[in-house]
């Protein structure tokens, strides 16, 4: 993109009897003292409540009627009452310039009070905002917008001046960042209708650097200089300022004072400067006088007055006057014609009466612009129209504009393009009822160069690819200067935006390092002798991605029928050459030669034959913007052995005695005939599935257990060196049943000197028993572990048996041999036998040959005869055995009335070898009785026997015991 920028210059000419503006007419400082300058003369006022030694601020409209005043901390309405919410600000009646006053722009109701507190509190920059419209019209500071901090810390100065539009710059001096202690940088804050920015525009210089805050800060009325007062140098420090951009620019002087310079002022029409000199004391002061315009500055320096005294303020007034502080004094000093050289300026000490009121050090500051009265130049381009205007407070009867190359105008605001370049004396004739004035000036109409077309830079970015070159600048003077007027006095600068090259923020350095592709640098063509003067084009820096090289390693191609020749398509490796740049940035091509790829020549299809077993490609990748931006790659086929897997017969097995579909193959048995000869390096794998055996993902085990039944298993065969040269094909493995029967071990008897019958499970093809016969049952007459194995014969492919395994252990069992029978007896009912039996069986016991049990020992048994049985569990037979549980009667009664007429041991008969012996209370044996026998009647010899107990004793000689026990015969 082009740009060509035409500045419109303006030249305002004013006289002292009507080019003021009423906002400045009212005056307050001092102990109560005041000025009004709405006569046009100041006029002492004594209704101010102010007492302040330095900072103070006032403000009227545009009509010169007083608004309010401050001294910083106080605010004080129309009728000098202070406003209910206006105390308690943040300057300080010992601050130089404790506080300004600033409009709202496009509002007559809005002002802000901005307020810096003295060196010693270490105080910052704050502002409060007043609303006219409050407290009944006289105004009051807003709820919530009183103290609003701009910087933490800043010096005792502060300085506004209008922004070329409607808004204004306030400019305060502070640290960088506005928390240091060392005050070094202008921080401006612009203001327009959309309130302050309070992110300032910031301008560092440590030649003016201090940590002294103290002295005050000045803008010339035509706001293009701002000065520096600072109370621990000796000199003042000017810049120029930019009032549309809020940047202060490096020193244009360096002004030495030989003393401590408190406060500056420039006259109306910024050709003059004035400083003052002086301590907080009394002590030595000076007024000097400097001539900007003057080739050397300094050397303009002249002494206008001295004297000890305390310091003072200067102040420009709207009658073009400056007026000089006279501390404790009821007087001020002013000089009458500060447009005037030297002393003719007309300083006078006592110049205005206070009307008893005190004037001390500080006196109000004000937006400079409202001072911009007398006459005054601006630097004009040429072919620009100039514009003359006349601001007047009364009616004007006649103005007479001379242009200086014998152009005259009688408008009051006329505009006037000269002809040609050049220094030109004007002046302006008005005419009032009351007075005539004349005023003459200079201006000069500089060269305004042209913008010419500047051709695009377009570079490759270096191996690093971070989007960052450097460009020398100095290479596009040239174009830029060419064909500029001859004779002109032009140079060229740099910069990044548009907003740059107007405001001339931002310079680059010739060389200039951008970080950003198609970058738009804007050239500024300028006058050097007035660098508002100028022309704007542009061209781009364009830094195309530069091609990084790949490195590619060989690729092996599978060669289909071995016959080392294949077809492929180019395109596929584009990706690889590409690497991590974009295709969208990048072209890629190929070529058979290294030669081809540098010229771009004999470019090779997409789709290719490879005619040798190796074969080198060259592949040139190049910025699609830019065909110079290329590197050349080259790569290597080469032919790989395709392999291919031979089909298979399916594995089939027999399951375990489990049946549950699942056993363990070993799939390394099918390499040989998947193989089928094939020699060379080569690998055989498996799979699952047909989609991973393709991506050669999820190998499995050659010791595999299926997960179906039948399952299919997919085999990829590939070329170790190339495993994307490979086949597949697939079988299946399958298990099948064993016959199912029981397993476990099968118990069947065999009783001594007999034979039985042995079965295995029937329904199956074939048998085979361990003794040979191949028939379901067999006869055995031998104990001893007998095993059949049957078997299914499934009719697959290929052809599979399976067989099963069933044990019978044939155990040999006879009856048993009651070896011995042990009695408890001798009671009636609680009697016990425990039957002792021997053999190979395996035995149970009764005692009335139908209930059975394991136990050889019967309890509560009546006494008497009876018979117990022994029986072998497997069947081999039953013996039995008649047993005798002796017991005697406790009494007889041998009465011969049939009932108890004999004692006997009760089934003494079935026992007939035992020894009976019956004897009296005295041992005397009475009688021995026969088991069989009816028992003992009573009798002796014959003799019946009394009444009384006796005595037995029996012989078992079945178990060698004897028993003894009484009884009782009764009559």
């Amino acid at each position: 993109m082009k740009y060509k920028i035409i500045l419109f210059a303006c030249i305002v000419l004013s006289s002292t009897f009507c080019f003021s503006q009423g906002e400045a007419n009212i005056w307050y400082f001092g102990e109560n003292a005041g000025l009004d300058f709405n006569s046009g003369t100041p006029v002492a006022i004594t209704d101010g409540q102010i007492d302040t030694l330095e900072g103070c601020a006032t403000i009227s409209d545009s009509s010169g009627q007083l608004l309010f005043y401050t001294d910083g901390i106080t605010v004080w309405d129309v009728n000098h009452n202070i406003m209910p919410n206006g105390t308690g600000l943040q300057g300080n009646p010992s601050s130089s310039q404790s506080g300004i006053i600033v409009p709202f722009p496009n509002d007559t109701t809005r002002y802000y009070i901005f307020s810096v507190n003295h060196n010693a509190s270490d105080g910052g920059l704050f502002y409060s905002v007043v609303d006219l419209t409050l407290n009944g019209g006289t105004g009051d500071i807003v709820a919530g917008q009183k103290n609003i901090e701009l910087l933490r810390k800043s010096a005792e100065k502060i300085a506004a001046i209008n922004d070329d539009g409607n808004g204004y710059w306030v400019i305060a001096y502070a640290g960088l960042t506005g928390n240091e202690t060392t005050f070094n940088t202008y921080h401006a804050y612009r203001i327009t209708d959309s309130g302050i920015n309070t992110v300032s525009v910031t301008s560092s210089y440590p030649s003016c650097s201090s940590s002294d805050g103290r002295g005050y800060l000045k803008i010339s009325p035509d706001s293009q200089k701002i000065v520096n007062c600072n109370q621990i140098l000796n000199h003042v420090c000017m810049h120029r300022f930019e009032n549309t951009s809020g940047i202060v620019s490096p020193e244009i002087e360096q002004l030495q004072t030989n003393g401590r310079p408190y406060c500056a002022e420039f006259s109306a029409s910024s050709e003059k400067l004035y400083v003052s000199t002086g301590g907080v004391s009394n002590g030595s002061t000076s007024l000097f006088q400097f001539t900007l315009s003057a080739a050397d500055v300094q050397a303009s320096r002249v002494l206008i007055h001295s004297e000890t005294q305390e310091r003072g303020a200067l102040q420009l007034a709207t009658d073009g006057k400056i007026y000089y502080a006279r501390p404790d004094r009821t007087f001020m000093g002013a000089i009458n014609d500060p447009e005037a050289d030297g002393v003719a300026c007309n300083y006078v000490n006592q110049a205005v009466d206070l009307n008893g009121r005190m004037c001390k050090q500080g006196l109000p500051p004000f937006i400079q612009s409202f001072l911009n009265v007398g006459i005054q130049t601006t630097e004009t381009c040429f072919g620009d129209a100039t514009a003359f205007t006349v601001n007047a407070n009364e009616t004007l009867v006649s103005v007479l504009w001379d242009f200086g190359d014998s152009t005259t105008s009688t408008l009051e605001n006329p505009t006037h393009t000269y002809a040609s370049p050049g220094v030109y004396m004007i002046s302006v004739t008005v005419n009032s009822p009351t007075q005539s004035i004349t005023r003459t000036s200079t201006v000069t109409i500089y060269d305004l160069p042209i913008a010419n077309s500047i051709a695009d830079v377009i570079v490759c970015d270096d191996v690093s690819n971070d989007g960052s070159e450097t460009l020398d600048l100095s290479t596009k003077d040239a174009e830029a200067l060419l064909g500029q007027p001859i004779g002109s006095n032009f140079d060229v600068s740099y910069y990044e935006t548009m907003d740059d090259a107007v405001n001339d923020t931002n310079v680059l350095p010739t060389n200039y390092t951008s970080s950003n592709n198609n970058q738009e640098i804007f050239v500024k063509v300028f006058n050097i002798d007035n660098p508002n003067c100028y022309a704007i084009s542009s061209f781009r820096f364009i830094i195309n991605l530069s091609p990084v090289p790949e490195t590619i390693a060989d690729i092996s191609i599978c060669d289909t029928f071995n016959d080392t020749q294949e077809s492929v398509s180019l395109s596929q490796f584009t990706s690889q050459v590409l690497g991590a740049q974009n295709a969208s940035d990048f072209d890629v091509y190929y070529y058979e030669t290294m030669a081809d790829a540098d010229l771009d020549t004999n470019r090779l299809s997409a789709n290719y034959t490879i005619q040798n077993a190796t074969q080198t490609i060259f592949a040139r990748k190049e910025n699609s913007q830019n065909s110079t931006c290329f590197v050349v790659t080259d790569f290597t086929f080469i032919l790989q052995t395709q392999y291919v897997a031979n089909a298979v017969n399916d594995l089939i097995v027999c399951d375990d005695v489990s049946n549950d579909g699942t056993e363990l193959f070993d799939l390394s048995v099918q390499d040989v005939f998947i193989a089928n000869g094939q020699t060379g390096a080569f690998s055989i794998k498996y799979y699952t599935s047909q989609v991973d055996a393709d991506a050669d993902t999820n190998e499995i085990s050659t010791n595999f257990s299926n997960d179906t039944n039948p399952q299919e298993i997919f085999v990829r065969i590939e070329n170790d060196v190339e495993p994307t040269c490979f086949d597949t094909t697939s079988f299946f493995i399958e298990v099948k049943d064993v016959p199912n029967v029981d397993t476990s071990e099968m118990i069947s008897y065999l009783c001594t000197n007999e034979s039985v019958t042995i079965s295995a499970d029937g329904g199956f093809d074939e048998y085979l028993w361990s003794t040979g016969e191949t028939t379901t049952s067999i006869t055995v007459t031998e104990p001893g572990i007998y095993t059949v194995t049957v078997t299914t014969n499934y009719a697959s492919s290929p052809a599979v048996s399976c067989s099963n395994t069933q044990t019978i252990r044939v155990i040999e069992s006879d009856e048993a041999v009651i070896t011995d029978v042990i009695i408890q007896d001798w009671t009636f009912n609680s009697n016990q036998v425990e039957i002792i039996a021997e053999g190979i069986g395996d035995y149970e016991y009764s005692i009335d040959g139908f209930n059975y049990q394991d136990s050889p020992i019967f309890m509560n048994l009546l006494a008497g005869n009876l018979t117990v049985y022994v029986r072998d569990k497997n069947g081999c037979g039953v013996v039995s055995q008649e047993v005798s549980l002796l017991f005697y009667p406790g009494f007889f009664t041998p009465n011969s009335d049939g009932f108890n007429d004999f004692w006997q041991i009760i089934s003494s008969e079935y026992e007939l070898d035992l020894r009976i012996y019956i004897f009296n209370r005295y041992g005397k044996l009475l009688k021995i009785l026969k088991p069989e026998s009816q028992g003992w009647d009573g009798t002796y010899n014959g003799k019946q026997m009394p009444s009384s107990d006796y005595w037995f004793l029996v012989e078992r000689p079945s178990n060698g015991l004897s028993y003894k026990g009484h009884f009782t015969l009764k009559r």
